[in-house]
């Protein structure tokens, strides 16, 4: 019996084991005896640079460096090291190779040269790709970037420099891809892949190829139908208003608006007045914000519970004018009408509050905390106002 259970146990082991894998071998040691280890077996230095609260590094850990394939390819062709980099040599070398991003992974030559990177977690076979590309003389980013600077603009070069710029979230991708269009005879444009690009790397509506496509659309509705080019040009056109906000760049934000108000999909239209609305909160221009809300909410946010809340929510912490809180209370109530639950009711009590209303106010908090009470959320801040109120109307009598 005893031999049995031995021998299953073997097994047992032998199966665990065969699912595991195998696991990309990290170097033991510092920073410099990784270059130097490198050097000495004429092979790239593959660095993952981590954190220790990143998920997407944790992620690849798991799932990506245990995996067969990726492992028997990394340990065969490089010296593997994980660098965390909020401690010790990490810090360094964050600094010397500008690392903002986790997880991100460089690929070093034997004299500490940065041969190629990429930033971002990524599954099995992009991930391989990518490490391919690490080991070809004529792929790797330091060579593209090389060719790119002594003037070598032949499509396929940028072409595959664009690609390599993204892998490592640099954003000359998209100058280097517009450049690519700019090159490429015009019934040229249209092709899958080049249609593929598009989606991809056109980062706003100043743009060659977006003003290209809005001059001369029909030869990509020909193709691709007219539906869905206009569909992809409004995506392009939010991802401007991203675009903008990043850059901090209002006027860029304004007519990437103005593209997205041609649309006739009431999803971009509501989109875009979210985020053009996000914009002036987040750069504390309440005027501004204002004058949008006036506008936008029945336009486009009216059948939208969320939006009209998110709304609402920032004229109760902003906005002390009354006109305009009386503006904000009609908006809850729509909020509330269309969806009746905790996040908007008690927003809606807290405007009513403010405008100095406590006795709705105080049947609305209470509607709310039930409410609350039923989804099982908490409901602490409401009550604490609650108490705030009641303890004042007690006060008075």
């Amino acid at each position: 019996m005893k031999k049995i259970l031995v021998l299953f146990l073997l097994f047992q082991s032998h199966l665990l084991s065969a699912q595991v894998g195998e696991s990309v071998n990290f170097f033991e040691g510092n920073f410099n005896d990784a270059v130097a280890k490198a050097k000495q077996d004429n092979k790239l230095l593959f660095i993952d640079c981590f954190t220790t609260w990143c998920g997407p590094c944790k992620w690849m850990a798991a799932n990506v460096f245990t995996n067969d394939t990726v492992s028997k390819f990394f340990n065969s062709n490089f010296i593997c090291y994980k660098l965390d980099m909020e401690k010790g040599e990490g810090l360094e070398v964050a600094k010397k190779y500008s690392i903002k991003n986790y997880p991100t992974f460089l690929w070093l030559d034997g004299g500490g040269k940065q041969i190629h990177r990429s930033v971002g977690s990524a599954p099995v076979a992009s991930f391989m790709k990518i490490a391919n590309h690490a080991i070809e003389p004529k792929g790797n980013l330091a060579y593209l970037d090389g060719q790119y600077k002594a003037g070598n603009t032949r499509s396929e070069l940028l072409l595959a420099y664009a690609y390599a710029l993204q892998a490592a979230y640099d954003m000359n991708c998209q100058v280097v891809a517009d450049e690519y269009f700019k090159k490429l005879p015009s019934d040229q444009l249209t092709s899958a892949t080049n249609w593929k690009m598009i989606v991809e790397f056109t980062p706003n509506i100043n743009s060659y190829i977006y003003n290209t496509i809005s001059k001369s659309p029909q030869p990509f509705y020909d193709r691709y139908g007219k539906d869905s080019v206009q569909h992809t040009m409004d995506e392009l056109a939010l991802k401007s208003i991203q675009f903008a906000a990043q850059q901090k760049d209002s006027v860029m934000l304004e007519n990437a608006m103005s593209r997205v108000k041609q649309s006739s999909n009431a999803e971009v239209l509501s989109s875009g007045a979210q985020q053009e609305l996000d914009y002036y909160k987040r750069n504390k221009n309440t005027e501004k914000y204002t004058a949008l809300a006036s506008d936008y909410v029945q336009k486009y946010l009216w059948t939208n519970a969320n939006a009209l809340n998110a709304v609402c929510w920032t004229y109760f912490m902003q906005v002390n004018d009354k006109t305009k809180l009386k503006d904000a209370e009609g908006w809850i109530a729509q909020s509330v009408k269309l969806d009746d639950k905790y996040y908007n009711t008690d927003t809606y009590a807290n405007i009513l509050h403010k405008m100095g209303r406590d006795k709705e106010a105080i049947m609305m908090a209470k509607h709310s905390i039930e409410m609350a009470k039923k989804s099982g959320e908490d409901f602490s801040s409401t009550q604490e106002l609650l108490n705030s109120m009641e303890k004042k109307g007690s006060a008075v009598r």
